[in-house]
């Protein structure tokens, strides 16, 4: 009796987490299945109690689910093994042809029980005509949005699976086609939006297809989105991770901008062929001999200089670069970049040094390079290998697209030699690998940089 005591309420605690798993599922199908299923367990172990019941009502998936769970007693499984015998009796060709059965209403039957056999002639499957019942509007893939507020209507749509993922595939597309105008006044709250979007429904590509709409709609509209995603970056109501996505969204818009579209055709000349110009074969044969035999000093200019076109990153540099430096050392209540969260600061160095290399050529590179090297000079010993990796990142970059002239101007004169200084001594005393090679790599950019900004 103990023993099968111990196994009813192992069974038991195993529906009731069965049934509390289904019921907490977003899908409302799942939800129906786990009430159904739970009802029937529930039912046939406590038989003499009251019967679980939830306040349910079923669909037509649901109502065929509940006929399955209704147990069948002996005299329905007469009933339905004389129903298909009379059934294959009916379709031999030898039996007679009987007319249509039909079972009068049984104490254990809900309603009426009706079967018919087919004839000789009816059973053929050749003479039924198909009928195209057309395509199932509940499977059916969802619209795309075609507009920007249609777009943001259909991510608030948290019941509706199918169509917040169409919304988020199409986003990136709507945002890049729009008009300046229009993007412009959703922007920020577009961006809002999908910065506090949660993958609920485990979607395959949600963080990829989120990454591209953020940065799509950043490289589109940066004067506005950029001081709200550095102003948000500090705010108190955001995760560690949606921190690391506005630094990872700020990197990419910034590379984004810095880039120049190269044309897709060429506009260089070919002249016609000598055959086309009327010569003869033979002339055509002499031409190609003497052009054989001919040393060929320059050419000149093959193909024409890609036309000059302003940058696009240039103007809005600031506004990426420098308000991610002003409160670093102020602690929120969710971030503390100088103690536990050292992996966020390293990411924001990261980013840094991202933005200063996409700002290369532009009029506010001196005025960001000595920023960045106060920056970082405080932060050069930091304890986390991650950090410092992060502190010789920008570093590098600055040594790269800072103008020699400047990094040997009586400005950063001093801050160059210290750093050169610094940066030795790390080629020798630190630990981690990659560190060191950063090092080496810096050490060798500011040496250059010397050199060129010393000749004449």
């Amino acid at each position: 009796v103990c023993v099968c005591w111990c196994v009813f309420s192992e069974l038991q605690r195993l529906v009731m987490e069965g049934i509390q798993a289904h019921i907490s599922s977003p899908l409302e199908g799942v939800r129906e299945v786990g009430m159904i299923v739970g009802e029937a367990y529930m039912n046939a172990l406590h038989k003499s109690d009251h019967a679980l019941k939830f306040d349910h009502t079923p669909s037509e998936e649901g109502a065929e689910l509940v006929k399955l769970t209704r147990p069948v007693d002996d005299q329905e499984r007469e009933l339905k093994d004389l129903i298909s015998k009379r059934a294959l009796s009916s379709c031999n060709p030898v039996a007679v042809t009987t007319p249509t059965v039909v079972v009068e209403k049984s104490h254990t039957w809900e309603g009426v029980v009706h079967s018919s056999v087919c004839s000789d002639t009816d059973s053929d499957d050749e003479d039924l005509v198909p009928y195209e019942m057309g395509e199932d509007p509940d499977s059916s893939v969802p619209t795309p949005p075609r507009y920007l507020r249609a777009c943001m209507k259909a991510l608030l749509a948290r019941d509706n699976p199918s169509l917040l993922q169409v919304a988020l595939q199409s986003l990136e597309s709507l945002v890049r086609s729009s008009s300046p105008t229009s993007l412009q006044e959703v922007a920020v709250e577009l961006v809002k939006m999908l910065l506090h979007l949660s993958d609920a429904y485990s979607f395959d590509d949600f963080s990829a297809l989120r990454l591209k709409a953020l940065v799509a709609i950043t490289a589109c509209s940066p004067s506005i989105v950029a001081p709200y995603l550095t102003d948000q970056f500090y705010a108190p109501n955001f995760t560690l991770g949606q921190r690391v996505d506005i630094l990872e969204v700020l990197s990419l818009a910034a590379t984004e901008l810095s880039l120049v579209a190269t044309p897709l055709t060429s506009s260089v000349h070919v002249p016609p062929s000598p055959t086309a110009r009327g010569r003869r074969p033979w002339e055509v044969l002499v031409q190609e001999r003497l052009k054989a035999k001919t040393r060929v000093i320059s050419k000149g200019a093959t193909t024409p200089k890609a036309p000059s076109t302003p940058s696009r990153f240039s103007p809005v540099a600031g506004l990426f670069f420098f308000p991610l430096m002003l409160r670093f050392d102020s602690p929120v209540n969710t971030l503390d970049l100088l103690g536990e969260d050292c992996l966020v600061l390293g990411s924001l160095l990261h980013t840094l040094g991202v933005v200063m290399h996409a700002a290369s050529h532009a009029p506010l590179v001196p005025k960001m390079a000595v920023s960045l090297m106060d920056f970082v000079w405080n932060l050069r010993y930091h304890r986390s290998t991650y950090v410092r990796r992060g502190v010789l990142f920008a570093l590098c970059m600055t040594m790269e697209v800072t103008p020699s002239h400047f990094l040997a101007s009586s400005s950063l004169e001093t801050a160059v030699a210290e750093t050169m200084q610094w940066l030795q001594d790390l080629c020798v005393k630190e630990p981690d690998e990659e560190c060191r090679m950063l090092a080496h790599s810096t050490l060798q950019l500011a040496m250059q940089s010397f050199k060129a900004s010393t000749m004449p």
